[in-house]
């Protein structure tokens, strides 16, 4: 009996969230917020959860259940269930390949600077003064002038001096992550303005 009455409240509640009643798929959502979020603890991967929490994809569940009531044809508890657990999953999977895919392009970008820093220590660490290299010197001073003058600073220091970033730290004055943090957007843009290419830069600001 407890069972039939249960099932039939289901069913008032989906007919009511399905004419717009809110607080009914509320009432719905929550009687399973407790599964959805056992999954999301169980298959949210590592590197996910600095970011975006088990708590915060049962959240994106909700919403893209509200959001897409109407392709719900099914009728019954299970099917909701179901639903709601595809909803979850499809969440993480689309999270997931976004970092995945960001992985990636920041591989790419970082082997790419890594190449370029290494021809600047080539370059600098080799005395001869033939037509090329004059070019090339001439290539890196204007790129150089293109930087701000604690970027020109660092960069001059970590290639024409050699000193650890530990070093250009106390010479410029700040810490050993704001000096490597001003290196590497250095060299993203030397290397922009001297290759014509564009590497990636993650919030405004490239790192390594």
């Amino acid at each position: 009996m407890e069972e039939s009455v249960r099932v039939s409240g289901f069913k008032v509640l989906l007919q009511r969230a399905r004419t717009g009643c809110r607080q009914a798929l509320g009432v719905l959502f929550e009687s399973y917020r407790d599964p959805l979020l056992d999954i999301a603890r169980a298959e949210l991967p590592a590197r996910v959860r600095p970011k975006c929490g088990p708590s915060d994809f049962v959240q994106k569940t909700y919403l893209e259940a509200q959001r897409h009531l109407k392709q719900f044809t099914g009728k019954s508890q299970e099917e909701w269930q179901a639903w709601l657990r595809a909803i979850l999953r499809n969440a993480i999977t689309d999270v997931f390949r976004s970092y995945a895919e960001t992985a990636k392009r920041e591989l790419a970008r970082e082997q790419r600077l890594g190449r370029f820093e290494k021809q600047l220590n080539d370059f600098y660490s080799q005395p001869d003064s033939n037509a090329i290299r004059r070019e090339q010197e001439e290539a890196i001073g204007k790129g150089l002038e293109s930087l701000d003058e604690t970027s020109r600073r660092i960069v001059n220091l970590k290639f024409r001096e050699g000193l650890s970033l530990r070093r250009i730290a106390v010479e410029v004055g700040c810490s050993k992550e704001t000096a490597r943090r001003k290196l590497t957007g250095a060299l993203v843009e030397l290397h922009d303005w001297m290759t014509g290419e564009h590497l990636p830069r993650e919030n405004g600001q490239a790192r390594l």
